[in-house]
């Protein structure tokens, strides 16, 4: 008897972890990277509010494709940013709406960033955003420049847009909207 209640034990053991095992394989391959992610440079809209010193000296557009190519890379077996994004894949093209921050860096107010974009494949529409990002400068804010604080911005709403490429929706909202 105690030797049927050991064998049925080992069996729920191996059992558990099959199913354990399975699980994490099952996990693995659903979340692998797949596919090519083109983001053309970031361009300003016409309303942006973005001053021609921010334009010209903060390099916004560059940043922003940068981080969230950092935060993309797993997601995609290539991300091409700037000119070289060009081909076949899924192309998301962003727009600077709105950038609140002039001269004077953390003493001339508080900074933010807002941005929509748009995730195509081919002529289909897979995913839409807007997102918004503020900052004061954080530790030692009064010493940093403006182009400083708003890069700060920039880089957390890389992230917001990487998180949201794992799962492309319609309409999201993402960081402080």
């Amino acid at each position: 008897m105690l030797q049927r209640v050991w064998l049925g034990s080992l069996k729920n053991t191996l059992l558990l972890r099959s199913a354990f095992a399975g699980g994490l394989f099952l996990f693995a391959t659903t979340t692998q990277a797949t596919g090519v992610l083109n983001i053309p440079t970031p361009t300003f809209s016409a309303s942006s509010g973005a001053n021609d010193n921010v334009k010209s000296e903060c390099e916004l557009p560059q940043k922003l494709s940068t981080f969230i190519k950092e935060n993309a890379t797993g997601s995609f077996d290539e991300v091409k940013v700037g000119d070289a994004a060009i081909g076949a894949g899924r192309t998301l093209k962003i727009e600077f709406t709105n950038v609140l921050g002039v001269g004077g860096g953390a003493w001339s107010g508080p900074k933010s960033v807002t941005i929509q974009g748009t995730l195509t494949e081919g002529d289909k529409v897979v995913g839409t955003f807007l997102g918004r990002r503020t900052s004061t400068g954080g530790a030692f804010g009064g010493f940093k420049g403006t182009c400083a604080i708003i890069g700060r911005c920039v880089k957390t709403l890389g992230s917001d847009v990487g998180k949201w490429l794992k799962n492309p929706s319609v309409d999201a909202k993402l960081g402080e909207m």
